[in-house]
């Protein structure tokens, strides 16, 4: 818990435990027909995948979608040795080629082109495509095979932050009430009729693993009971509205890093709560030139009183660091880590 000028702020992570598991499962797998053929299609293991694997649902396969087909060898090296710790500790495996090898179930990676998805998708007959985080829209070839066709869960409340980055926008609006959605997947970007959408409160400052550890669980509970509808025949669809003041969740570019923050109008309170869910990938605030490899900020606090230092920049008063606003000061830390060393000498 944090004291800001005597307002304390409490993070709570929240993380789907065995006891909301079970509770998710039991809903989900109540009243059901039975058991559905789903293929799963992401980028990395998720809770929605493991929130699948634990229901009643049969996985009939897991898709990954990348950018590159050929990933670096240490790359895959250093995900392979840590999925393997994971495995051994009974833990959750972060690549979804561990886990179709846990599994036992087919796995296949592809990236533009789809033909080849799209026969693999015809040979595993499944009910329905589950879809969560691609690096390109689901292609019509390809959401047509199944039965039910394909969903995908995407963490905003719908219409607004469709795209590739959500997370950004949201941090970057002060959006204090964000969500998620499940919706049918059509062939536009996050476009099709809604099955579910949800919000929560986000509090003033909560970090981006806070933040993902929450719609990562809503995802995994709004997938489950759109599966159910589904296989009931029971959905509720809703169109989404098309106006023009729909943010659209582009990807960042890494020449924009450091024009996003408007010093000369943004609070104290905005600078901080946009650094607490973005500085992790987005470089905002530039590194000591002395900071060395492996270095980042962790933002710590905050502090409202009014100073003749220009808002941007960042001093060592000798105990912290401070980066100046309009109205106060953000409090920093500089620290290391060992995986970005890593990342920043091979990856």
């Amino acid at each position: 818990m944090n004291s800001v000028f005597g307002i304390k702020l409490k993070y709570k992570l929240r993380k789907i435990n065995k006891y909301d598991l079970e509770k998710m499962i039991t809903y989900a797998n109540s009243n059901a027909n039975q058991a559905m053929k789903i293929i799963y299609i992401g980028t990395r293991n998720h809770p929605i995948l493991e929130a699948l694997i634990h229901s009643s649902h049969e996985i009939k396969g897991i898709a990954e979608s990348t950018l590159n087909k050929k990933a670096s060898v240490l790359k895959s090296l250093l995900f392979n040795a840590y999925d393997l710790l994971q495995s051994i500790k009974g833990k959750s495996v972060l690549q979804l080629s561990s886990q179709a090898k846990k599994q036992k179930v087919p796995y296949l990676v592809f990236s533009e082109e789809q033909k080849t998805l799209a026969n693999w998708v015809s040979s595993l007959k499944p009910d329905i495509i589950v879809v969560h985080s691609m690096y390109q829209l689901l292609k019509k070839d390809v959401f047509s095979i199944p039965k039910y066709g394909a969903i995908n869960y995407h963490p905003s409340l719908l219409p607004n932050y469709p795209g590739s980055s959500p997370d950004f926008w949201v941090y970057y609006n002060m959006d204090l009430n964000p969500g998620g959605t499940v919706h049918l997947i059509n062939d536009g970007e996050d476009t099709g009729e809604i099955i579910y959408a949800q919000s929560f409160p986000l509090e003033l400052g909560t970090s981006y693993n806070e933040y993902k550890a929450q719609y990562c669980e809503l995802g995994a509970e709004l997938v489950l009971k759109a599966l159910k509808d589904i296989e009931t025949d029971s959905m509720q669809l809703k169109k989404q509205i098309e106006t023009s003041e729909i943010t659209r969740a582009r990807r960042i570019k890494k020449e924009e890093h450091q024009s996003f923050i408007d010093w000369q109008t943004w609070s104290t309170e905005r600078v901080f709560h946009f650094l607490r869910g973005t500085l992790t990938y987005v470089k905002s605030v530039p590194l000591p030139k002395n900071a060395g490899s492996g270095s980042y900020w962790k933002v710590v606090s905050f502090i409202k009183e009014l100073s003749q230092n220009k808002p941007g920049t960042i001093k060592n008063n000798g105990k912290q660091y401070l980066l100046y606003c309009k109205d106060g000061a953000i409090i920093m830390e500089l620290k290391k880590s060992f995986s970005l060393v890593i990342k920043s000498l091979f990856l």
